[in-house]
């Protein structure tokens, strides 16, 4: 089976097209999952537009959605379409008082568990964040959302270190298992680079700083495309 959502900005769909064998015709099945319109699941609000779909294999969504009130991140991958997160609503778990300021230009995950991981900013101020430790990856495992990385955190190794998320790298450097676990590419003082993940707490896993291999002699010189097993083993790439 091989599924795939389209959407518009007034309609979200998924498409579910099942091919029998080789010669068979295929079949599309679709359905709207959430219309411009319908009340938004959670609040008080309607959705009026929709953006970055995901899709599970188990046919679960979620998205980033506009609403009449303030806009947001929903998802069915807990069998109903429930608000993941929504922007200047409630404290962003984790960091007490504090409000998302942004989450429609970052990255959503959903995993084959129907779990939910994405990326947010915070507003500078409520809940004393300031600007060099506003962004981080919170997760969500059976309806519940923790904070998973945040800006800032101290380097696991040296306190002395802080990370920041990997400049340019957003999208392409973040990595959701089946088990709930993440990978991601961490910024360090100096222009070096941190593979990080959340396996059995925040790990780090390589860095391209002297002796960042466990080898001696040799380093990493960067990360092209790092992996992560449903089992939790990395593949720096």
């Amino acid at each position: 089976m091989q599924m795939c959502t389209k959407f518009t900005t007034r309609t979200l769909w998924i498409a579910t097209f099942i091919i029998c064998t080789a010669a068979a015709p295929v079949m599309a099945r679709n359905h709207a999952i959430a219309v411009s319109g319908d009340a938004a699941p959670g609040t008080s609000d309607t959705f009026t537009a929709f953006d970055d779909p995901v899709l599970n294999d188990d046919g679960k969504v979620a998205f980033w959605a506009n609403t009449t009130g303030e806009s947001g991140i929903w998802s069915s991958g807990g069998g109903s379409l429930t608000v993941v997160a929504q922007e200047g609503v409630g404290a962003a778990p984790g960091i007490p008082d504090s409000l998302f300021s942004d989450l429609h230009t970052r990255r959503i995950f959903l995993n084959d568990a129907g779990d939910v991981a994405f990326e947010g900013n915070l507003q500078a101020g409520p809940g004393g964040v300031t600007f060099s430790d506003n962004s981080g990856i919170w997760a969500s495992e059976s309806g519940i959302v923790t904070l998973k990385f945040r800006e800032g955190t101290p380097h696991p190794d040296d306190p002395n270190d802080t990370l920041s998320p990997k400049s340019g790298s957003t999208v392409s450097w973040a990595r959701f298992n089946n088990s709930g676990h993440l990978l991601r590419i961490a910024s360090l003082p100096f222009g070096e680079s941190a593979i990080l993940s959340t396996v059995g707490g925040l790990d780090l896993i390589a860095e391209t700083t002297a002796g960042g291999t466990g080898i001696t002699g040799a380093d990493f010189s960067g990360f092209q495309n790092p992996s992560l097993s449903n089992a939790g083993d990395v593949d720096p790439g």
